[in-house]
């Protein structure tokens, strides 16, 4: 019952950590598929095209 705090703690700071790096994998592998699709099309990556997050 004394580490219960810190218990809590440290499993909300995992669950934190591990919900962050999934969404930068997430956004990178649709960054990356977007930049495939495009220099597969015409040779070039156009700014246009640049998503804002």
């Amino acid at each position: 019952m004394t580490y219960l705090f810190w218990s809590i703690l440290c499993f909300l700071t995992i669950s934190w950590f591990i919900m962050v790096m999934l969404i930068v994998a997430y956004r990178g592998g649709i960054d990356i598929k977007h930049l495939l699709k495009d220099l597969q099309s015409d040779g070039t990556y156009e700014n246009e095209d640049i998503p804002s997050y």
